[in-house]
C-alpha cells in the first residue's frame, strides 16, 4: 500500500496545506514570506479539492487575492485593520475574545502555551506574537496535521491518535471557540480582498473541520469581550500607599510568549 492510499493521509495532508497557508496569510507579510505565499503554498493549496463548492470557492477566492496583491498593499492593509495599538474592532488574540479579566487572559495563554510545549514547541523567532495569537494558533495545527500524516505514512497508529486528539482538543478548547468569529469579523472589516477573502475561508474552513470531526467547542464567541477590572476598595488603597509598601502584583510574564512557534532543542 502507497502511502496516499493509507486511510487519513490526504485528509491530514491537507489540513496542513490549509492550516498553514491561513497562517502566513495572516501573519505580518515580509518579502520572503509573501514570495513564499504565492510561488510555493499557493500552487500546493491549489491541488486541494474539497467536496463541499462554499469551501471550493473561498480557497479560490484567497488565491486570486493574494496573487494580485503586492507585499506593500498587503502589509498596508494589515496596519490599517490590525494597528499596532490594538483596537477592540478586530483583535487577533484568542484572550481578547474569551478573557474576561486580566487573569482570566494569563491562564488561557498559558493553556495555549502548554498544548504547543507538550508536542516539544516554543513560540519563538524570528517574527513577535503572543501564543494566542491567530496566526500561531493556526500553524500549530498545520504542525500537527504534519506529524499526524508523517505518524501515518511510518505506521505509527499510537502517534496517529494522539495527533488527532490533540487537534481535536485544541479545536475544542480554544481555536474553534473564537476563530469563526474573527474570520467573520475580517471578511466584514478588512479594507482588502485578500483579508476579506482570508476572513471567508478561515471561517468556512473551520466550521467544515468541526462538522467534519464532531467537534463542539466549549463555547461559542460572538466577538471581542470587554477586559473587567475589579475596582480597588478602600482598604486596598489604604495599604498600597501605606509607607513601605511593596509593589503593585503583576501578570507573571512567563506566560505570555510573544514569539512563532518553533521546534524546542531537546524534541
Amino acid at each position: 500500500m502507497t502511502t496516499t492510499d493509507q486511510p487519513g493521509w490526504n485528509t491530514a495532508l491537507a489540513e496542513e496545506l490549509i492550516y498553514g497557508y491561513l497562517s502566513r496569510a495572516l501573519m505580518s507579510p515580509d518579502a520572503a514570506s509573501w514570495t513564499e505565499l504565492r510561488e510555493v503554498r499557493g500552487p500546493a493549496l491549489a491541488c486541494i479539492e474539497p467536496s463541499d463548492q462554499g469551501l471550493a470557492q473561498s480557497m479560490c477566492d484567497l488565491l486570486e487575492a493574494v496573487a494580485e496583491t503586492s507585499v506593500a498593499e498587503a502589509q498596508e492593509a494589515r496596519r490599517a485593520l490590525f494597528p499596532v495599538v490594538e483596537t477592540p474592532d478586530c483583535p487577533t488574540y484568542e484572550s481578547a475574545y474569551r478573557g474576561r479579566d486580566v487573569w482570566g487572559q494569563t491562564n488561557l495563554m498559558a493553556d495555549v502555551a502548554g498544548f504547543y510545549r507538550a508536542h516539544g514547541l516554543r513560540v519563538g523567532a524570528p517574527i513577535a506574537e503572543r501564543p494566542d495569537h491567530i496566526g500561531v494558533e493556526l500553524e500549530f495545527m498545520g504542525v500537527v496535521a504534519h506529524k499526524e500524516a508523517d505518524a501515518i505514512r511510518r505506521g505509527a497508529t499510537d502517534q496517529v491518535a494522539v495527533c488527532r486528539e490533540t487537534g481535536d482538543a485544541f479545536l475544542r478548547d480554544h481555536l474553534g471557540c473564537w476563530g469563526t468569529a474573527f474570520g467573520r469579523r475580517i471578511e466584514r472589516l478588512a479594507p482588502v480582498p485578500y483579508l476579506r477573502a482570508a476572513g471567508a475561508l478561515l471561517a468556512n474552513w473551520l466550521e467544515a473541520e468541526m462538522t467534519a470531526r464532531s467537534i463542539e467547542p466549549v463555547e461559542w464567541v460572538g466577538g471581542p469581550t470587554p477586559v473587567a477590572f475589579e475596582p480597588l476598595s478602600e482598604d486596598d488603597l489604604d495599604d498600597i500607599c501605606a509607607p513601605g509598601a511593596g509593589p503593585l502584583p503583576m501578570v507573571p510574564l512567563e506566560s505570555v510568549g510573544r514569539r512563532p512557534l518553533s521546534t524546542e532543542s531537546n524534541s
